[in-house]
């Protein structure tokens, strides 16, 4: 099994849970993230307990951001890539472009809440 990971707002909004996941999975676990800084990213998954078998930054020089592809468009082609069995990401811009035999779960902070509420009519 193959499970990718965002960090902000996705890792960082549960935690416990990720940490939990990926030291139970027997799975391997890539972590994809707009973030520039491996090292930073690093730190936060440290302090998350979240073990990882790989970090794409999208600074990566061999996986990384090229010169006037969006953020959105980048993630989704690096994750549609790889190919995972599950992908857990909180931007609803990337998740419409992952291919649908990727199972997606996305975390739903407060903002997301009342967007979808909004949305429904609530």
């Amino acid at each position: 099994m193959h499970i990718c990971l965002d960090i902000d707002d996705t890792i960082t909004y549960a935690p416990e849970l990720f940490s939990l996941l990926a030291a139970l999975a027997d799975a391997t676990i890539t972590v994809v993230t707009f973030r520039t800084d491996a090292d930073g990213a690093r730190a936060t998954l440290a302090e998350s307990g979240v073990r990882f078998d790989r970090l794409i930054t999208s600074s990566d020089p061999d996986c990384g951001k090229r010169h006037g592809q969006g953020l959105a468009q980048w993630k989704a082609a690096v994750v549609n890539h790889l190919q995972p069995d599950w992908f857990f990401e909180d931007m609803p811009e990337v998740v419409a472009l992952i291919h649908p035999t990727i199972k997606v779960f996305m975390p739903v902070d407060e903002l997301m809440r009342s967007w979808v509420g909004k949305a429904a009519g609530a």
